[in-house]
């Protein structure tokens, strides 16, 4: 499943705004309860700028969000206070969507084992992660679209961005793994800074690689600062 990876969706963080992104919100941690319901382990996706190359990120830590003026903490394993080991990390260096991923899994009151991957932007350096064959593993990823789509988007106008995100959308709702996995994704995400297209890519080939028929579902869209953000369901199909 994918939801957006700012750290807007926290409210502390989005303060006055925060009702902006209030039904985003409400959307991405109703999806992530129905998915640590269904699995027995979760492989957080976190698409990020803030690494050059796939980067493992330890569960056993808490993320700190003091670099962005936030005076809390985040268990990545969902146990406040129960063995977590700060000294293996730095928790400020710790990138904000794979503490966001931890945020959410939390505040649904989860414990699932989980592990941790940040993921560049670049599709081509998406990994083929080793956790594509486990059973019952529920991979939640943090992704977002372009952040091209007016003059006032981090990324200024481009033209093409809402097109973009429309096609991306629609491969979401469609469960179009060979959309994600077309090397042209690479140029997209290059032409338009969209973040998340590598951790949706390492998400298509688990599901290419589990087989089967799966459905999906797009929950919520929204753009209220010119960056596409999508909550989105893929399910396997039974029967």
């Amino acid at each position: 499943m994918t939801v957006p990876a700012t750290a807007l969706l926290v409210p502390e963080v989005a303060t006055g705004a925060a009702h902006e992104l209030a039904d985003l919100r409400e959307a991405a941690l109703r999806a992530v309860g129905e998915l640590v319901a269904d699995v027995d382990r979760i492989l957080v996706v976190a698409g990020t700028n803030e690494v050059d190359a796939p980067q493992p990120v330890a569960s056993n830590v808490v993320a700190s969000w003091s670099r962005i003026g936030l005076d809390f903490e985040i268990p990545l394993d969902g146990r406040l206070g129960d063995n977590t080991d700060e000294s293996e990390s730095d928790g400020r260096q710790i990138p904000i969507a794979v503490a966001l991923g931890a945020w959410l899994l939390n505040a649904c009151s989860d414990v699932t084992p989980r592990e941790y991957l940040a993921v560049p932007v670049d599709p081509a350096a998406a990994p083929h992660h080793e956790a594509v064959s486990a059973d019952r593993l529920g991979i939640l990823v943090l992704a977002d679209g372009s952040c091209t789509r007016g003059p006032k988007a981090p990324g200024a106008q481009v033209d093409g961005a809402i097109e973009h995100d429309q096609a991306l959308q629609e491969a979401l709702a469609s469960v179009d793994t060979a959309w994600f996995l077309d090397p042209r994704r690479v140029d997209d995400a290059q032409r338009f800074k969209a973040q998340g297209l590598a951790a949706w890519a390492l998400a298509a080939r688990v599901i290419s690689r589990q087989g089967g028929a799966w459905s999906g579902q797009v929950l919520a869209t929204a753009d209220p600062y010119g960056v596409f953000y999508v909550v989105s369901t893929w399910r396997p199909q039974s029967g």
